[in-house]
This record gives C-alpha cells, structure tokens and sequence, in this order.
C-alpha cells in the first residue's frame, strides 16, 4: 500500500505494525501538512459486524476524551477502493510499555510508578467522558516523545473494545459483552469479573488491569505467567487473588507493593474507586526531591533495575490472613473456542 492515496488526502507511507484487525501505517496528510499515522482494517474481516464496530467505536470513544494522555485520533472514513474503514491518529514517536519491558526487564520502582502515574491521568479522564477502556496493557501503553520540549508522555492506545456507557453515546452498546459467558480483552491482564464474561463491568476493571500492568513492570511478570493453558489461566483469575508482589520481586518496598495491592482486590468494590484515587496512592512515593515534578519522565530514566537493587530484600507488606476470595456457585470459565484461540493470539503479552 507505500504510496496509495487515502480520501484523496492521505499518503501512504512505511507500514509502522500489523494485527488481526488491519495495518498502521505512516502517512502524509496533504491537507495540513503534517505526519500521521493510519490504521486500515483488513478487507478479509469486513463481514464482521463487530469488527466494523470495533473501529467505529475507537473513534467515537477516542474522541470523547480530553487530555494529552490519550492518542488523538483526526479523522476516520472509508477507502473508496477497497471499502476497508480507516482512523487517522496522531503520529507517536517512542516504543510501548511491553517493548520497554522486553527490553529491560523488570523496572525500577520509581520508573514503573512514573509510567502507571501518567496512565491513572488519561485513565482518570477516559472514565469521567464514560468510557471503559476494557484492554489495558503494557502493550497498550505507550511512552511517546513530547513534539514541544524534552521528555515522554504515556499515552493510552487502542479503544476497539472500549464500553461506551449510554448516557455518554446516544448509540446502542455494541462492545462485544451482550450476555454472561461472553469475553474480551486479554486475559493476563483481566479482572475476575471481566474473565467470568460479566455484562455490567464499570471502570474498576481497568483498575485491576493497571495494578497487573504496575506488577509486571516491577516484577518483569505478571502473576499468571506460568500458566499455559487457556482453562487454567481463566479458572486462576476467577478464583485466586494473585500471588504477592513481593513473592516475585522481594526487592520492591511495602508501601510500593501497597499500591499494586490496592488495585487488585478481588470485590470491586473493594479497589481504588478511581484512577485518580491510584494516583493519589502513587504521588507520595514520587516526592523526595521537591523541585521534580512526580509525573514527568525523560528517557534517561529507562534504565533497568541495578543488580544492587535486584539483591535487596525489603520488608514484607503485611496482607489479610483471611481469604478474600469469596465462594462462588454456577459455570465460570467462558466456553472454548473462539475465545481459546484468541488467547492464544494475546498470550505473547506474558
């Protein structure tokens, strides 16, 4: 596609990524003159309503929400040649979380807080327009370079599965969770109430996401990495509270394991309520120096952990003896099939 021409606007340029759902591309947009990146859809899956709707639904729900900490999409149409629909987004310049991690491993704490503190800013902001981003992941954080100034900003990726809550879209809501049983997002990084195919999920679910994405970036795994098969994997989730932060990562500090903790609560309602909430946990680890603002970030901070800091052993944070799991009857594991093959498509996250 180098080349092609999109709504006699959009040139195509280098291809930037590819998935199941289409291709991004950079582009030239000739009518402001200015570098953007482009996402297609594959004209093989066309036929899917949902997949149609995943698109429609990125733009709609990218566009209700205001802040820096989300990537901007421009603009969307159809390619008059192919039919495929198209979203034009701001073009980004860094790497994502999940490539950072696999690059480093695991991160220093005032790293990973730096990076999830900016996420709780954009997350914080997509739940107050009504949104519920449903796939959160490191994979779907990304650590883009300011266009004005030195520095990174992490940006919130790829709304294709977002809820949209009604009041906010006068559209029906067609986001994939129509009937218990039902099940999307990726499932090392799911809520017990998002792996069980539960309709009526709120915002806390990205909360649990988040604690599980701070978790990976602390430990360089997440709680579920050892498990392989797609049945164990969702029986674990809805059934187990993760094991210990410190478990894996002894050297991160009690009052850092805290805030992993308090976002991954097995009740809902026992999380943080917001994002925001996370983000008043996390500002208070951020603040020796007062001159430096507690969410900037430079790339001189990405830096893996020191061999001196993996040695440490910090104080244990003392958890509940009691069981916080609460007993549960009827089937919890979603059918197989479809939903096995799509693990297996996102098991790559770890």
């Amino acid at each position: 596609m180098d080349g092609k021409t999109l709504s006699g606007r959009y040139i195509l340029g280098r291809l930037l990524g590819r998935g199941g759902m289409g291709v991004v591309h950079e582009a030239d947009d000739t009518a402001l003159q200015r570098r953007v990146a482009v996402k297609i859809m594959n004209a093989d899956i066309l036929h899917s309503r949902s997949a149609v709707g995943r698109f429609e639904r990125e733009a709609r729900a990218a566009s209700a929400i205001q802040t820096e900490h989300i990537v901007r999409v421009l603009d969307a149409g159809v390619d008059e040649e192919t039919r495929s629909p198209f979203l034009v987004m701001e073009l980004l310049q860094g790497e994502d979380l999940a490539q950072l991690l696999e690059r480093l491993g695991p991160l220093p704490p005032r790293l990973a807080l730096r990076i999830v503190a900016q996420a709780c800013v954009g997350l914080q902001k997509a739940h107050e327009a009504g949104v519920v981003h449903r796939d959160i992941k490191p994979g779907n954080l990304f650590l883009a370079r300011r266009e004005q100034g030195p520095g990174l900003i992490v940006k919130v990726l790829d709304f294709g599965i977002a809820k949209i809550k009604p009041a906010h879209d006068p559209r029906r809501d067609t986001t994939g969770l129509t009937r218990s049983g039902s099940m999307v997002g990726t499932p090392r990084y799911m809520s017990p109430e998002q792996a069980r195919g539960i309709k009526d999920i709120d915002h806390r679910t990205d909360i649990w996401a988040l604690g599980i994405v701070l978790y990976h970036a602390l430990a360089g795994r997440t709680p579920t990495q050892d498990v392989e098969a797609f049945g164990d994997l969702i029986a674990a989730l809805v059934a187990e509270l993760p094991t210990p932060l410190q478990e894996f990562a002894p050297w991160v500090a009690p009052e850092v394991a805290a805030v992993v903790d308090g976002a991954l609560q097995y009740q809902p309602v026992a999380r943080y309520p917001s994002a925001s909430v996370m983000l008043d946990a996390i500002l208070p680890l951020l603040r020796d120096d007062p001159g430096d603002d507690p969410l900037s970030l430079d790339e001189g901070m990405l830096v893996p952990l020191s061999p001196s800091e993996r040695q440490t052993v910090a104080p244990r944070l003392e958890l509940p003896a009691a069981p916080r799991v609460p007993r549960r009857s009827g089937p919890v594991i979603p059918a197989p099939g479809r939903a096995a093959e799509r693990w297996r498509d996102q098991s790559t996250d770890g």
